[in-house]
């Protein structure tokens, strides 16, 4: 005939070539021969080491490595392509997307979809002449949106210069849920001078850090400057990469504030001490601001190095946490009472205090009097101090006396026992 087609079946595969001639015949013999060479070339086997990673939101890069056998037992027979097949939530492939790749290509970026905990499905497929060789192993992959904002960011005083930053994790992760393992969080703190309401976060920050875990939601901030105000914004990235700034937090840096500048203490009744004093220079912002206080402790004890009988918080009952002055009565006659001042605001309180102290005394007892005429129309007064001037009688020393007033009255005769001094005919103080 004018063509021939033959198939020649071989047992194995193999690299070395099988080389073939035919020639044709009429009734004067034989003619020339034509050669032509070919392999024994099997399916090749499946592609190797092939991934699937998140290399930005919905993007994933499959890539995978030759067959180790191409056809003929290596890697030295070309492949005609490769066949990747993507599932969505199928492992077993029954709906697939599939893209004839060439049989150079060891990569390819793939966009998805959706973002959702819902995996895709990959596998690969080699062909050379011979057909389609053995799918390779699957791999699975989620699409990954960026996540959202870490929520709730707060900063709270803790102590003097000291700060705690407490945030929420974000609702979405990356798939729509928080299944998505976050890669880490990342925290920006900028310091302001005090007054400051905003901060861009541009320019030298005070902490710029990537170490916080995927799942931390605290952070202690130490060694900051009294007088600052500090800036706290947080981010989260997963593998398709950073999220929004959560929204800033800010707080002042507090110190310990000092013990109020100055504090008396004097009587003002019988057994009541009346107790005054001022702001302290620095309620812990370098500011001398009432509002930053939020109490002041004043203890009581009879014994100068507060060692027993020391009170409560004489502001507590009543509760005037923030009043400059307090009455204290009624007291033991004769007891010298001493007090401690100390100031506290949120970071807490003074390591300072404020003294004073005060004796409890009461009105003095009468003098001894006696009255003599001494000449025509003169009456001399004589008279000793009071056994007891405040303190009680016996004490010693006695409390210094202020002062005498001397009152004269004049009644009718007969003199009464009692006279009521209802009109003084002559008032001499001294």
């Amino acid at each position: 005939g004018l063509s021939c087609d033959v198939q020649v079946p071989f047992a194995s595969s193999r690299a070395a070539p099988y080389f073939f001639r035919v020639r044709a015949t009429n009734f004067l013999g034989l003619g020339t021969a034509s050669n032509a060479t070919e392999q024994s070339v099997a399916l090749p086997s499946a592609p190797l080491s092939v991934s699937a990673v998140v290399i930005a939101p919905r993007t994933l890069n499959v890539s995978w490595a030759a067959p180790n056998d191409t056809g003929v037992g290596d890697q030295s027979r070309s492949l005609r392509n490769y066949t990747l097949q993507r599932s969505f939530g199928d492992s077993s492939f029954g709906t697939t997307v599939d893209t004839v790749l060439s049989n150079t290509t060891y990569t390819l970026i793939v966009s998805l979809p959706s973002a959702t905990p819902t995996l895709f499905h990959f596998r690969l497929f080699a062909s050379n002449d011979a057909g389609l060789g053995t799918y390779s192993a699957t791999v699975s992959e989620q699409g990954v949106d960026l996540p959202t904002q870490p929520l709730n960011l707060q900063s709270h005083v803790f102590g003097p210069l000291t700060h705690n930053v407490t945030w929420d994790l974000p609702t979405n992760t990356g798939v729509g849920d928080q299944s998505r393992p976050l890669l880490y969080q990342r925290i920006q703190v900028k310091a302001e001078a005090g007054g400051s309401t905003s901060s861009g976060f541009s320019g030298t920050l005070f902490l710029d850090s990537s170490a916080l875990t995927p799942t931390q939601t605290f952070f202690q901030l130490t060694s900051l400057v009294q007088g600052m105000v500090y800036f706290v914004r947080v981010t989260a990235t997963n593998d398709a990469g950073t999220s929004n700034s959560s929204d800033p937090a800010l707080q002042e840096a507090i110190a310990l504030p000092l013990a109020p500048s100055t504090f008396t203490a004097v009587v003002t009744a019988e057994l009541t001490i009346d107790l005054s004093w001022t702001v302290p220079t620095d309620t812990g912002f370098l500011q001398q601001d009432l509002a930053r206080v939020t109490t002041f402790v004043l203890l009581q004890s009879t014994s100068p190095t507060f060692a027993s009988e020391v009170s409560s918080n004489l502001l507590s009952s009543p509760s005037t946490p923030t009043a400059l002055s307090r009455i204290v009565t009624p007291l033991a006659k004769g007891s010298r009472y001493y007090y401690r001042l100390y100031t506290e605001n949120i970071a807490g309180r003074s390591t300072g205090f404020a003294t004073s102290d005060e004796e409890s005394i009461s009105v003095p007892n009468p003098p001894t009097i006696s009255a003599d005429i001494t000449s025509e129309l003169e009456i001399t007064l004589t008279w000793a101090a009071p056994t007891d001037t405040g303190l009680g009688e016996g004490v010693a020393p006695q409390r210094a006396l202020t002062g005498y007033v001397l009152e004269v009255t004049q009644e009718d005769t007969p003199a009464p026992a009692s006279p009521t001094f209802s009109v003084l005919y002559a008032n001499f103080s001294e």
